[in-house]
């Protein structure tokens, strides 16, 4: 493994054309807040903008045209509707329901009897397919962050993918769009979609946190799991810096925080989080990265669990297949080579 691959870092940006994207829109109607004009002009300069800024941005624009955005549309809809919509989500009994209210909500805001999404692949492989109506990049990232990000509430943690497909060009965000939905893309299909493992019908919806407290923790148009700069990304950062050393214990983390043990634990858990988690979230992203960057079979799975900080394998091959159901090799030959033989 080289340097890079062993340090780094899934501390992703966000393209300015997402920025772009979200303006134009209300530009071509006239209604794009003058007073934002300028903001807006200063991040088209950067070539990537921090997820703080585009989070702020959007907030702004919300705030300026007194809506807000669900992140699914290109227009913005009655304040209230996030709310209205979690609080649709939340009895749900299962996720095929929950995918349906989804989708009967989003259908009152597109014209027609159009829905957003094709659900007829959903109990025989657990697909979610866009339909037409999200032509542009922006919209078909939002829309499938969006339904992965609603479930994972649901189901209390965030459910693994299998396959993460767009229906546009390759983009030069493979590993942006690794971190943030723990998947790799391919592109080039004819709809855009997300399938998730197997198993995941059958998990048992039990939210743990009320429609009110994720609306206000979790900005719509937020695209990472946990906001800039809180304690869970510092947690994570710190950890994927040091998992090759084999300084990442949960003292050793707390100590470069300037934390002590109990006190991160602590936070760490009022954010429904522990250290436990993170490191098993830091170990499945690196193993990810390191089979799609490889251009071969591993030639050396020792190798890959020592720079993800285990001692035995056999802890190593357990964890593997608890997040992929299957061994590194069979994930190799599965999911890299059979996306590159695999006709779009």
């Amino acid at each position: 493994m080289s340097q890079e691959q062993a340090s780094y870092l899934h501390i992703p940006t966000i393209p300015t054309g997402f920025v772009r994207h979200l303006a134009e829109p209300l530009m071509e109607r006239d209604t794009f807040p003058p007073a934002l004009v300028e903001p807006y002009r200063e991040l088209l300069n950067s070539r990537k903008v921090t997820v703080a800024q585009y989070s702020q941005f959007t907030e702004r624009l919300c705030d300026a045209l007194e809506d807000e955005w669900l992140g699914l549309l290109d227009k913005a809809v009655p304040l209230g509707s996030h709310v209205a919509l979690l609080h649709l989500l939340y009895p749900s009994p299962d996720l095929g329901t929950a995918l349906g209210n989804l989708n009967r909500f989003y259908s009152l805001f597109v014209d027609g009897d159009a829905e957003l999404f094709d659900l007829s692949e959903w109990d025989s492989q657990q697909k979610v397919v866009i339909n037409q109506h999200h032509s542009a990049v922006h919209l078909q990232i939002a829309a499938l962050m969006r339904v992965l990000k609603l479930l994972s509430w649901l189901c209390q943690e965030q459910l693994p993918l299998v396959r993460l497909a767009f229906s546009c060009e390759a983009m030069p965000f493979d590993k942006e769009f690794a971190y943030l939905f723990g998947a790799w893309p391919s592109y080039g299909h004819r709809r855009a979609y997300i399938q998730f493992h197997s198993d995941v019908g059958s998990t048992a919806i039990a939210p743990a946190i009320s429609a009110e407290q994720y609306a206000a923790n979790n900005h719509v148009h937020s695209l990472l799991w946990r906001s800039e700069g809180d304690l869970e990304k510092k947690v994570y950062g710190d950890i994927a810096k040091h998992l090759a050393g084999g300084r990442f214990s949960a003292a050793d983390v707390a100590e470069r925080l300037h934390l002590s043990r109990h006190t991160l634990g602590r936070r760490l858990k009022e954010q429904h989080s522990s250290y436990s988690d993170i490191l098993s979230r830091v170990r499945k992203d690196k193993a990810l990265h390191y089979l799609h960057s490889a251009d071969r079979p591993m030639q050396s799975i020792e190798q890959l669990a020592e720079t993800l900080g285990y001692v035995e394998m056999a802890s190593f091959s357990r964890a593997f297949k608890q997040w992929f159901a299957c061994s590194p090799k069979q994930y190799w030959r599965r999911h890299v080579v059979g996306l590159q033989k695999k006709d779009k």
